[in-house]
């Protein structure tokens, strides 16, 4: 047992962090007595789980102090429920979700007739999708990746389903092959990919790890380069490093301050300032020279 947790025993709560995100979590329900300075007190007691329960309180807790998010225009602190099924809509390829809803259609057409396995896998993914739609942290359609293994079954039985009947055969080899076209055409860059509903402007509907996590700064660089540029002005918005990205002499630019010359910025930092605060107005609505990959517009800017 304690081998699944590395060995590990502590407390949930680990010196010097306070009690307050906990106090926050159980405040409400236990009121703010004994049996919360109960609580706290167990908190502090080394169990084999507690890097488990801590790290669960620290994802309740962020939960119930919300995340900035960008998403169809607007920065939101506390998310909408409809996240999610938007972000599915637009991010998975069109062919896998008519396979996947024929899938969910021929089980629940047979629900009482079909195998229990059938039921199972159709429902799983409504229940994992419903505790979803209540989170507060609107940041990514990687929160809900395990629902896409149990489409893919639903959609393969619809594919055998069609495969089987001679006129409908072709209809399955068609969507099963749009899928893989969708595929070959977003090779490499999967992680920005969007389907044919919006792969024009994907930057309008949702940001952050769906589209722009900082993957194009190494491309920014060598595209610098070429155009042989001897200073960039840059707002980036990612985990690498500037220093170490081999870019040449750059300045950060402030988000009220007109900045002249080559100005580099990431689609999170510019569609998210603008939406939240009005931030990079005098970039927002100007034609960049263009796109370095999917996340970062160059511009060239003159008063």
């Amino acid at each position: 047992f304690r081998s699944g947790y590395r060995f590990h025993i502590q407390p949930v709560i680990v010196p010097p962090e306070s009690h307050t995100p906990l106090n926050r979590l159980l405040g409400p329900m236990l009121g703010h007595g004994t049996l919360l300075k109960i609580a706290n007190r167990l908190a502090d007691v080394p169990t084999p789980m507690g890097g488990l329960l801590r790290g669960y309180a620290e994802l309740l807790n962020h939960d119930s102090l919300g995340h900035p998010a960008f998403f169809l225009g607007r920065v939101r602190w506390t998310g909408v429920w409809y996240f999610f099924p938007v972000v599915m809509g637009v991010k998975t390829p069109i062919g896998f979700s008519l396979l996947a809803l024929a899938g969910l259609g021929l089980v629940f057409y047979r629900f009482r007739a079909g195998p229990w396995q059938h039921r199972v896998t159709a429902l799983f993914p409504f229940g994992i999708l419903l505790v979803c739609m209540t989170s507060r942290i609107n940041i990514g359609l990687r929160h809900i990746l395990p629902i896409y293994p149990l489409l893919a079954l639903l959609a393969g039985h619809a594919a055998a389903q069609l495969f089987v009947q001679r006129k409908m055969r072709w209809v399955a080899v068609g969507l099963a092959g749009w899928v893989v076209v969708a595929s070959l055409i977003a090779h490499p860059d999967y992680l920005p990919y969007f389907n044919e509903a919006i792969r024009s402007h994907p930057e309008r509907f949702v940001m952050d790890s769906d589209l722009d996590w900082g993957q194009d700064l190494y491309h920014l660089s060598a595209r610098l380069h070429e155009l042989g540029v001897d200073h960039v002005a840059i707002r980036y918005s990612g985990g690498g490093s500037l220093h170490m990205s081999d870019l040449p002499p750059y300045t950060i630019p402030k988000p009220k301050e007109i900045t002249e010359g080559y100005v580099a910025i990431s689609l999170g930092v510019l569609e998210t300032g603008y939406g939240e605060a009005g931030d990079w107005a005098w970039l927002h609505d100007r034609q960049p020279l263009e796109r370095i990959g999917h996340s970062i517009n160059l511009y060239y800017v003159t008063k």
